[in-house]
């Protein structure tokens, strides 16, 4: 749950990497 929930604030920071899906991934390995 609290994956899925980090995953929306990224999501909701960077809308525009979101669509990309690569740098999205990478940005949320990063944060962990």
């Amino acid at each position: 749950m609290q994956t899925v929930t980090r995953s929306r604030t990224v999501l909701n920071e960077t809308p525009a990497l979101a669509p990309d899906g690569q740098p999205y991934r990478l940005l949320t390995l990063r944060n962990s």
